[in-house]
């Protein structure tokens, strides 16, 4: 994950494995707050969330899970 501070905008790139799945982000509290489908795009862009603040962002995919915790 990558974050442009220009643009306010995080920017995640999958490889190959990864595709063909979702990412969910939760607040702290374990909230979900955002849901996508990964599609066969190698990245995906993640703009501003309402309220800014610290999230855990889950990817899941054929290769299984992973997860990191962001600050907006």
């Amino acid at each position: 994950m990558v974050f442009d501070p220009i643009t306010s905008i995080w920017r995640i790139n999958f490889p190959d494995p990864w595709r063909n799945g979702e990412m969910v982000m939760y607040d702290l509290q374990g909230k979900e707050v955002l849901k996508k489908t990964i599609s066969n795009d190698p990245f995906m862009e993640l703009s501003t969330p309402v309220i800014p603040g610290s999230y855990f962002v889950e990817i899941r995919g054929e290769m299984g899970k992973w997860s990191e915790k962001i600050v907006w």
